[in-house]
């Protein structure tokens, strides 16, 4: 009896254990074909995190994010995002310096990490450094020359520059830049800090402490210096038939230095000789000094005056009545006839070039050497005007189109005698 069910218990054992791993099996096979294992690439990449001590700031790193490419249930792919994983590499126990580190990948879901891209990257690490620099004032822009400016004065004059050891180093000085163009009171207002090197190149990758100071610079007028409207005359007309497009010169204005009391009492105006237009017929450019009533009188800077003047000549239209039509390529052999045999032509052009024009200085004509006897066609006709020289010089021909008519030259008949 003890045999016997021991005997029926081992075998109800193993056909439990073979029912239980059937079940497993046939488990494993209905969840793999409802939701199959996948092999995919993350999109999009993930970002690498560098952890590092206090103390250590990262300069360079070849890569900043990686593609990570996992295996899961297609249930776990579909939840899947790039927030679940961590991509970092540790520096925290290397020394200052370049190194070659592999990339660390964590995932708060059931996947597997199958591959990264790239496995490691480069990195490199320097120590954090902070050191007190001064503070210095570049004027970008000078206020106007009437007036005279002071050193400026800052609230702060050490600035905390903090960044890696080898940039740090690199900084000479914090910079203020001001721009005083029109500044005719003090100026006070807060300027932000530049980092710069020896050279005055900014410092790129550290940073200021504090980022912006309180900058006052004292400006107040001079007594020795006046700033001066310049005029420049003209004298003469321009020539008949000519017109003034433009004009201009420049400076405009200047500043003149000398004894307070000389300048109170010259004006407010500084002339240059007359520009001459009698002559003139066409665009010219000419520099002329300033002439200054006082030779205690200095110009700043000394400069003359550039003169641009723009001349054209005045257009104007002339009408020729009763132009007669030239017939050029008619053979021995032929008649023409041609209507209308005189024409209107329109000049339009600059006036001293058509004034002096003659009606037998333009020559209406019409070419007929393509034609042949019985033809009957209109032709655009040729123009010219004396020896082809004059230019911007537009014709316009009335009507626009000669009408010409070819016939055979007809010959007499002859008698013979009796």
């Amino acid at each position: 009896m003890q045999k016997n069910f021991r005997a029926l218990l081992i075998e109800n054992a193993i056909w439990f254990t073979g029912s239980l791993i059937l079940a497993i099996m046939v488990w494993i096979i209905a969840v793999s074909q409802n939701d199959p294992v996948e092999t995919w690439r993350l999109s999009p990449r993930v970002p690498i995190r560098v952890i590092a001590p206090d103390g250590i700031i990262v300069t360079e790193q070849s890569e900043m994010t990686a593609s990570v490419q996992l295996q899961a249930q297609r249930s776990v792919r579909e939840a899947m995002a790039a927030d679940d994983l961590i991509v970092r590499v540790d520096v925290r126990d290397l020394a200052p310096g370049t190194h070659i580190v592999p990339l660390e990948v964590q995932t708060v879901r059931q996947a597997l990490v199958i591959d990264t891209s790239p496995r490691q990257i480069t990195v490199s690490i320097e120590v954090e450094e902070s050191q007190l620099k001064p503070v210095e004032v570049v004027i970008a822009a000078e206020p106007p020359l009437d007036y005279r400016y002071d050193d400026a004065q800052f609230s702060v004059l050490q600035a905390v520059v903090t960044g890696p050891l080898s940039l740090v180093e690199q900084v000479e000085s914090a910079r203020v830049s001001l721009d005083l163009t029109d500044q005719r009171t003090t100026y006070q207002g807060a300027a932000h800090l530049e980092p710069v090197d020896a050279n005055g190149e900014v410092v790129e990758g550290v940073t200021l402490e504090p980022s912006t100071v309180d900058v006052t610079v004292a400006i107040e007028p001079r007594d020795d210096v006046k700033p001066m409207s310049v005029f420049v005359p003209i004298e003469g007309d321009l020539p008949q038939g000519y017109v003034l497009r433009s004009f201009s010169y420049d400076p405009q204005q200047v500043y003149v230095s000398g004894p307070p009391d000389v300048l109170n009492a010259i004006g407010d105006t500084l002339f240059t000789p007359p520009v001459d237009f009698s002559t003139r017929t066409g665009d010219f450019e000419l520099t002329i000094p300033i002439q200054l009533p006082d030779p205690r009188l200095i110009l700043i800077p000394n400069r003359n005056v550039t003169v641009t003047v723009g001349i054209e000549a005045q257009i104007v239209t002339r009408q020729l009545d009763a132009v007669p039509v030239q017939v050029i390529g008619l053979t021995a052999d032929t008649r023409i006839q041609i209507v209308p045999d005189l024409v209107t032509v329109l000049l339009t052009g600059p006036q001293a070039a058509l004034e002096s024009l003659r009606a037998t200085d333009v020559r209406v004509i019409v070419d007929v050497s393509t034609l042949s006897p019985g033809d009957s066609v209109s032709l655009t006709p040729l123009t010219t005007i004396g020896d082809g020289t004059l230019a911007n010089v537009s014709i316009q021909v009335i009507p626009a189109t000669i009408d010409v008519r070819m016939t055979a030259e007809s010959t007499p008949e002859v008698t013979p005698p009796p």
